[in-house]
């Protein structure tokens, strides 16, 4: 659920990678490269994104956020309604309202058709509820089945519309439920016979790797709506499953069996199938990055073991630190070479790279419309947004080769860091550093400025992995002898610690990791003192704890400010650090004996309201209509959810306006988190979450369809709401 003038001779592919820079072709990929550069401002980028891409649209989009997001909340308060498990009612009665959902289901499927967009989500509710009738059975009837002939049954009653309806959606959700009953079965029937369990694990790396065998054949024969994302989720999953034996044989070499050797062989005939399809014959970055990633953590798990046996601890910590910084740098300098290999190839190639495109949805270039990059520069300098002395500089950034890392790349960078800083830590504790509070807080200032000097003028990948891990280490110790001089609570002073660490260094590097790591560290810390000191918690009788508020409205404005007024490479890194940290803190929000939270949710529905009015920038006159309705719809959800189901969808609304897919991801991926956590808070009872979650998903909904309908009336008028993004 996230984003998403042709005067170029576009006939061969290939033209250009290796065209002059007069000659090259305007992409979003290049605004944003010439963006990050410093080249173009953010009105430029907007300017000329709107060129590239056509002008924002919202209704397509929308469209199929609110039918997906209401069916999460919906589906996930019918399943918060049944597991009340009311006694009042007769377990017939209880059966069959269940049965007239699933009914329901099919009846709208079936009248929309199961290949278009609301028939595909109504299926998908029928599956669920399929899981919940099978629930419900067993407890009306108690017949003492195991758990996993449940999630069997399930598998097999949906299989036949999963076929049917050709949406990778559903055929991800019946994969989890078929993993869910392997799992179980192994549990609950081969466990007791002493079997060892490391044959389930691979049996699960065989099964999703078969399911990502399956998309890549089927799709090769034309096949095209299983997506990439499908690949990728199914890859993950079948490499994490092939390594985690392999832990147990780096663990103890004597003592494992043969289920983990047949692993290990498994992962390696794995990676290299990955190799050869994803590197050779259809270049995925992601996918060679997850295998990287697979490589890099058991390496390092190897290397720590060695110097186990042969070194004292110190020696360990400090040399395990160094190796892990020489495996990732490695990695990364591979990666990078691919993916500057992938640009230099056709669209099409591109296409399935994971460099240019967005995870989610972004057109490829081969859809994507054309127009030369140096016509485009002019018109912006027509309109006052480049100064003519800086086309001739743009395009010559825009021809240089592009070592700008991928989000994933930059992730395996980051944790690369963070890890060998946590032992670098370890090794200064156990030489007794931590005892010397002025010591350390030297020492950390030191690695700090070393660190960014490595980052700032050197250029191998080691020295810049060794210049990040460095400077987070003495951000740490930092922040160690902080808390030993310090007078006030730990949190406190690594709160002010922290603080004036990242604003004082965060120029200093370059490196997006440690401006990201650093920011969210310090809003961590911050969210911590916020919550354990009872001068912020002001737990008063009504229980409304003004700190946690206070920073939910200081992260708010902060992200918003940043992404919407702000708008610059620099402090990209700390937006995103306060947008996660924003989205961490309302976690606190839902834990028990939490305060009241409508001070947030009107902070949040306030937010809310802000980007649809900055969203909606048609002429039409029911504009003033459109931002009441939805304005209403915004106090009804914060009325009913938790903040931090208000928090994601918009943050995932601001991702969409602001044409940033991390945003996006952002707010998909914390969906779920809140739903979860929101389940399992004890405040509430399930029928009151149900009633909330089922309530808020029908205000989605109702939204989507005054929406709709008014769309669909003005879109003759209104051509250009009806031209847009086509993925949610």
């Amino acid at each position: 659920m996230s984003d998403l003038l042709d005067n170029s001779d576009s006939s061969n592919p290939e033209s250009d990678a290796h065209s002059a820079p007069q000659e090259l072709s305007a992409t979003p990929q290049l605004i944003d490269r010439l963006y990050s550069a410093g080249v173009l401002n953010s009105p430029g980028r907007t300017a000329a994104l709107t060129v590239v891409n056509g002008p924002l649209t919202w209704w397509p989009w929308v469209e199929k956020a609110l039918l997906f997001l209401g069916l999460a909340l919906t589906l996930s308060g019918v399943v918060c309604f049944f597991a009340w498990n009311w006694d009042a009612l007769p377990g017939l009665a209880k059966l069959a309202i269940v049965q007239a959902g699933i009914v329901g289901c099919c009846v709208v499927a079936w009248q929309k058709k199961i290949e278009t967009l609301p028939g595909k989500a109504a299926i998908t509710a029928a599956a669920v509820l399929v899981g919940v009738f099978l629930a419900v059975f067993g407890q009306v009837y108690q017949t003492g089945a195991d758990a996993y002939e449940l999630f069997v049954g399930w598998a097999l009653l949906i299989l036949p519309w999963v076929a049917m309806c050709r949406f990778a959606g559903l055929w991800v959700l019946w994969l989890a439920i078929v993993n869910i009953a392997v799992s179980l079965f192994w549990e609950q029937r081969i466990d007791a016979r002493g079997i060892d369990s490391e044959w389930l694990l691979l049996i699960l790396g065989l099964l999703n790797g078969l399911a990502a065998a399956v998309r890549e054949v089927v799709t090769e024969r034309g096949c095209d709506w299983l997506p990439i994302w499908f690949r990728r989720v199914t890859v993950a999953a079948s490499l994490a499953m092939f390594a985690s034996p392999a832990f147990a044989i780096i663990a103890d070499f004597s003592r494992t069996g043969s289920a983990a050797w047949v692993s290990v062989a498994a992962l390696l005939i794995a990676l290299a199938i990955l190799y050869w399809q994803f590197r050779l014959r259809k270049p995925d970055l992601f996918v060679l990055t997850s295998g990287a990633t697979t490589i890099t953590v058991l390496a390092c798990a190897g290397m720590i073991r060695l110097l186990m046996e042969v070194a004292d601890e110190a020696i360990v910590f400090f040399g395990s630190g160094l190796a892990i910084l020489s495996i990732v740098a490695a990695m990364t300098r591979w990666l990078t070479c691919v993916a500057r290999d992938v640009r230099q190839q056709s669209p099409e190639t591109r296409k399935n790279s994971g460099v240019d495109d967005d995870l989610l949805n972004t057109p490829s270039d081969s859809d994507a419309p054309r127009i030369p990059l140096k016509q485009l520069l002019v018109q912006l300098s027509d309109q006052g947004l480049l100064p003519e002395q800086e086309i001739e500089t743009a395009l010559t950034v825009a021809a240089a080769p592009e070592e700008h890392a991928p989000w994933f790349v930059q992730a395996l960078i980051g944790f690369g860091a963070w890890l060998s800083c946590i032992l670098f830590l370890g090794a200064l504790a156990i030489a007794g550093l931590f005892d010397e509070e002025v010591a350390a807080l030297g020492v950390g200032v030191c690695l700090l400025a070393a660190g960014s000097a490595l980052d700032r003028f050197t250029n191998t990948p080691f020295t810049r992995q060794l210049g990040l891990a460095g400077g987070l280490t003495g951000f740490g110790l930092v922040g160690v002898g902080a808390v030993g001089l310090g007078s006030e609570s730990e949190f406190a002073c690594l709160t002010f610690a922290f603080s004036l660490a990242t604003l004082v260094f965060y120029k200093a590097f370059h490196s997006e990791p440690f401006r990201f790591l650093a920011c969210l560290s310090t809003v961590g810390i911050t969210t911590c003192w916020v919550l354990d000191a009872s001068v912020f918690r002001g737990h008063n009788e009504a229980g409304t704890g003004w700190g946690l508020h206070a920073l939910v409205l200081v992260e708010t404005l902060g992200a918003g400010a940043i992404f919407t007024l702000f708008r610059k490479k620099d402090l990209l890194p700390a937006g995103y650090a306060m947008t996660v940290g924003l989205l961490g803190t309302l976690i606190a929000t839902l834990l028990p004996d939490a305060p009241q939270v409508w001070p947030s949710a009107i902070i949040l529905a306030l937010a809310l309201v802000w980007i649809i009015r900055q969203a909606w920038t048609t002429d039409s006159d029911r504009w003033k209509e459109a931002v009441v309705v939805a304005s209403v719809g915004t106090g009804l959800l914060a009325a009913l959810s938790a903040p931090g189901i208000l928090a994601a969808v918009a943050v995932t609304l601001l991702g969409h306006l602001e044409r940033d897919s991390v945003l996006k991801r952002l707010g998909i991926l914390f969906l779920p988190v809140y739903i979860a956590c929101y389940y399992y808070n004890l405040d509430t009872t399930l029928l009151l979450k149900s009633l909330a979650l089922i309530g808020s998903g029908l205000i989605l909904w109702a939204a989507r369809w005054h929406f709709m309908r008014h769309i669909q009336q003005a879109e003759l008028q209104q051509p250009e709401l009806t031209t847009a993004e086509t993925q949610p």
